[in-house]
């Protein structure tokens, strides 16, 4: 998929992608959402009250959310992409082997010959098309190795209750949970220097708005 992207991921494709994985995050979220009710708070020094929102039930919710929204989802999600992957790379791998053997009969392997276009003249990827997978599999990567944090902090917090706010453990909690932070803001500014190193009209864009000269 990642060589044949704009004929996978097309503009409309992307944006009801967009839009499902929104719903899905509103649904999933929507038992947090309704401990919250508007309440009014007394201030006794201006003698006047104002609302705010008040939570019921919010230890055991907070328990549903972590095993839910911070641990199953996320776990699930996280193996799904190390196996994808792989896989990237398994087929990379084989399609690389596959190119490389010489072609004796071209009408038996007529249609793995056209599926070669683009490639060089012994058979290998061309250049286009490894810094495409290349692309591809490091954002991955770099999207895991930002992620583990998150998801290992969040595993600890379900197993050991001290090991959260207000525990005998909140200043390792913080620890973690500021390097989690870290490690994704890591993450959105390496994609950045990954397309703009793989891909020239990111790049040329990514110049033309810091008025550089190419």
């Amino acid at each position: 998929m990642p060589l044949h992207f704009k004929s996978t991921f097309t503009r409309s494709r992307t944006v009801l992608g967009i839009i499902c994985l929104f719903c899905l995050s509103v649904l999933f979220h929507l038992p947090v959402l309704t401990i919250f009710s508007i309440g009014w708070r007394e201030d006794p020094n201006t003698n006047s009250s104002r609302p705010v929102l008040v939570a019921s039930a919010r230890q055991s919710m907070v328990k549903i959310n972590d095993l839910l929204n911070r641990n199953t989802l996320p776990c699930i999600l996280f193996i799904t992409m190390i196996a994808c992957v792989a896989l990237l790379c398994f087929k990379l791998f084989e399609a690389s082997k596959f190119r490389s053997l010489p072609i004796r009969n071209a009408k038996a392997l007529g249609e793995a010959t056209a599926s070669t276009k683009g490639s060089d003249d012994n058979g290998r990827l061309s250049p286009k098309d490894v810094h495409v997978v290349q692309s591809v599999v490091l954002v991955c990567s770099i999207f895991i190795v930002a992620q583990l944090p998150a998801l290992l902090y969040s595993t600890v917090r379900v197993v050991n209750p001290d090991f959260d706010h207000g525990g005998r453990l909140v200043r390792l909690f913080g620890i973690f949970a500021n390097v989690s932070l870290t490690f994704s803001l890591l993450n959105a500014t390496l994609n950045i220097c990954v397309y703009y190193n793989y891909n020239s009209r990111y790049r040329s864009v990514f110049r033309s708005f810091l008025n550089l000269k190419d």
